[in-house]
């Protein structure tokens, strides 16, 4: 029972993944461009952020900050299940992308990590808002 609902999840969210590297493909073709050209039709992006007390926030031990805290590992194992269950051509790795880049926009698949430890700035709560809309 546990391993249908688990695998309903995993479902769930390629066909989400999916859908957004639709959407990604329909935005990268408008026009609109990152500071990168695509190199697939899905990019995941990972969204960098400032930790509350300043900085981005640096961990003991290996020295990753919140924002990367399992990267490049769930890059890894979400893209390979993407790649592996449907037909997107996905980017072997994320792009790490700060709110206040314009870019932000072309990217409908954002991954942000460890959020409970960000305190963004009026200019990035503002630009967070204008995007989820």
């Amino acid at each position: 029972m546990k391993l249908q609902r688990l695998s309903r999840g995993i479902i769930s969210a390629i066909a989400l993944a999916a859908s957004a590297a639709a959407t990604m493909s329909l935005a990268q073709s408008s026009g609109t461009r990152s500071s990168s050209p695509p190199e697939a039709e899905f990019h995941m992006a990972r969204l960098i952020y400032t930790v509350a007390g300043g900085g981005r926030g640096f961990l003991f031990g290996p020295g990753q900050p919140w924002w990367a805290i399992d990267y490049p590992e769930a890059e890894y194992h979400f893209l390979r299940g993407l790649q592996r269950l449907t037909r997107v051509n996905a980017a072997p790795d994320s792009r790490h992308i700060e709110l206040t880049d314009a870019a932000i926009f072309d990217y409908p698949w954002l991954f942000a990590q460890q959020v409970g430890r960000w305190q963004l700035s009026d200019e990035e709560t503002s630009r967070l808002r204008d995007y989820l809309l």
